[in-house]
């Protein structure tokens, strides 16, 4: 998989859009919001304490959804824009994306572990071929050689069982695979030529 580098983590891009939008949803609702009403400009107050409170009169009230909306307008975008970063980032979609080499190819709807991040099933996804294993998910994205697993085997968690890979450079460390049928998962593994050691 030439060209592919794994990350894992938060992405600096998606955090700093976050933060920019953070900081433009805060000002809208710490800020003065201010109606016409008969030529005169009113003075609502400050928009968190009025929307906690109660407006002072319609004017204000209408006031108060229009900053109201500009906040969602703002807030929505942002979200969806640093999420869209930090997938493309991490390898779940777009031209990052990662696939794994060989034929045959198996492909799984699982739940993973990549380093400190987990994501839940169905929200990841394993493409195992016999000279690579790939996990892709929202929290990071792992390449496996299937030339340096020495086993794969499942360890009894505390609410769960999880496929793991024995690596002899340590590259399988911090990386897990679970789903509802872990003997699916070993059993495709198998069907491939990997090394599919017995639980402990």
């Amino acid at each position: 998989m030439a060209g592919f580098e794994p990350r894992r983590g938060l992405s600096p891009v998606s955090v700093v859009i976050g933060l920019v939008g953070l900081a433009v949803f805060a000002a809208l609702w710490l800020t003065h919001v201010h109606a016409t009403a008969n030529g005169r400009v009113l003075d609502c107050g400050q928009f968190l304490s009025s929307w906690i409170h109660g407006s002072r009169g319609r004017p204000c009230q209408s006031a108060l959804n229009a900053r109201f909306a500009i906040g969602l307008l703002i807030a929505a975008p942002t979200a969806v824009a640093a999420w869209a970063v930090q997938l493309r980032r991490n390898g779940y979609l777009g031209g990052r994306k990662a696939e794994p080499t060989g034929t045959p190819r198996s492909d799984l709807r699982v739940g993973a572990r990549v380093g400190t991040g987990r994501a839940s099933y169905p929200l990841a996804r394993l493409s195992a071929t016999p000279d690579q294993a790939v996990i892709r998910s929202p929290v990071g994205s792992a390449v496996i050689e299937r030339s340096k697993v020495e086993a794969v085997r499942q360890v009894s968690k505390t609410f769960r069982v999880e496929i793991v890979f024995d690596t002899v450079d340590g590259s399988g460390t911090g990386l897990g695979i679970y789903s509802r049928e872990p003997d699916e998962i070993l059993a495709v593994f198998s069907r491939l030529g990997w090394p599919v050691g017995p639980p402990p």
